[in-house]
């Protein structure tokens, strides 16, 4: 447990083998493709951020899918909400007892070969996280690195990466060229199972592919809540508490 925070302090990423069992994936891949097919299906009427993602580019916002499902599917809900219980439980026993799920900037992701690959960013520019500490979990539902595109990350780019202004305008991606004065980039090798954990300072990107290709992912972001918030997150494991959800107003992103 030492040795991944560690590794996330001073790398700014760390992959761990074997995060979700084979039946925690196979639950994890039935739940994304149930809500996929519901969402094609019947839309997401009353869920305006959910629908626009979903239609914008192939994205489920979770801030909104915990609702959603509680109205549409019993089971889809209960599968969702025993997914993240696991992974947060996972990720605090490993990275410590601060993190808190944050749904407001998590996501599932299916690419179908019509949307754009993702350039070189940083989340907490790009993913406008808005907080002082947030790492992603992030984790393919295939094998990736060798055929289907996994990511590409600089290690050790955080520490640069927290120095300098974030980016504010319409497109918050990074160059080749700007890449390579910071680091040299390691393509992430991950099979159903795995996880990349990473710090939202690190410089990534969805790796170079050529050709139709159709691979599913998920994001699941935890910050460390600061001032009044840490106070009130000891009520619950997520942020905001299911309790102030509805009043913790948070603009859908329009990734």
């Amino acid at each position: 447990m030492l040795a991944t925070r560690d590794a996330l302090e001073c790398d700014g990423a760390v992959v761990l083998r074997d995060f979700l069992s084979a039946d925690e994936i196979e639950k994890c891949r039935a739940l994304v493709k149930g809500v996929y097919d519901r969402l094609a299906a019947v839309g997401a009427r009353g869920h305006p951020g959910l629908e626009h993602n979903f239609r914008t580019w192939n994205g489920v916002w979770l801030a909104e899918v915990g609702s959603y499902l509680s109205a549409e599917s019993a089971a889809l809900s209960k599968s969702y909400a025993e997914l993240t219980e696991t992974i947060t439980r996972k990720l605090r026993r490993i990275a410590g007892s601060a993190w808190r799920y944050y749904p407001n900037r998590s996501y599932f992701r299916h690419y179908t070969g019509r949307e754009e690959l993702v350039p070189w960013h940083i989340d907490a520019d790009a993913a406008g996280i808005g907080r002082d500490e947030c790492i992603n979990i992030w984790m393919p539902l295939q094998t990736v690195g060798n055929g289907l595109p996994s990511l590409e990350v600089v290690y050790g780019s955080h520490v640069a990466m927290r120095k300098l202004p974030s980016l504010t305008g319409e497109r918050r991606y990074r160059d080749d060229s700007f890449v390579a004065s910071i680091g040299q980039p390691t393509v992430i090798k991950l099979d159903p199972g795995d996880v990349l954990i990473f710090d939202q300072h690190t410089l990534h990107r969805t790796q170079p592919h050529n050709g139709a290709f159709e691979r599913t992912s998920c994001e699941f972001r935890f910050i460390v809540p600061t001032g009044w918030r840490r106070v009130l997150s000891v009520i619950s494991p997520t942020w905001p508490p299911p309790a102030l959800a509805g009043m913790t107003k948070v603009a859908a992103p329009s990734a």
